[in-house]
């Protein structure tokens, strides 16, 4: 655990732009892996390290999480004391990206970036074979085109750290 209490596999970083320090974190659910060892709990360590650090012109917090309702519960429990909190894990951007109620941006999941007809950047054939004949067998990264690059763009007001917008990015690129 670092100074903030934050764990190693987690971060928090800080970046210098020409409004002021803008603060990453990066969080692991606790869903799925079973992380839910209490020094482990990431609103316990977002609390830590809210107390700790600061000012900032704006928060940004990356939250890997399995379950949709944990990635819910993290954007409101933040809302108002981050500037955003923006899921990831499965790959697939949803449609709820959104201001809450005390001004902190939110997506559940922000989707990917990598080749668009795969399961999760894995081949379709290795998916079938493993799902239909019950086979063990190696994740085969697919690298071919079409692509998907998945992102939000958001503007935070550098005065009081709360998000003006956020609006979701998906873009299809045939080649590289």
């Amino acid at each position: 655990m670092n100074q903030h209490g934050i764990q190693p596999e987690w971060g928090a970083k800080e970046i210098e732009t020409r409004f002021g320090t803008v603060q990453i974190v990066s969080l692991l659910g606790t869903v799925f892996p079973n992380l839910s060892a209490p020094n482990r709990n990431p609103l316990q360590a977002m609390d830590e390290l809210l107390s700790q650090t600061g000012p900032y012109v704006a928060r940004i917090v990356n939250f890997h999480g399995d379950w949709s309702s944990e990635k819910r519960v993290i954007g409101y429990y933040l809302d108002g004391k981050v500037s955003a909190v923006i899921g990831d894990h499965w790959h697939v951007p949803t449609a709820d990206a959104m201001i809450l109620p005390q001004g902190t941006a939110h997506i559940t999941d922000v989707g990917m970036v990598g080749t668009l007809h795969s399961s999760l950047g894995v081949s379709i054939n290795t998916i079938v074979d493993r799902w239909r004949d019950g086979l063990t067998n190696k994740n085969d990264i697919d690298e071919t085109a079409p692509y998907q690059f998945n992102a939000v763009i958001m503007t935070i007001d550098p005065k009081n750290g709360q998000a003006r917008s956020i609006e979701p990015v998906q873009r299809i690129v045939e080649s590289l």
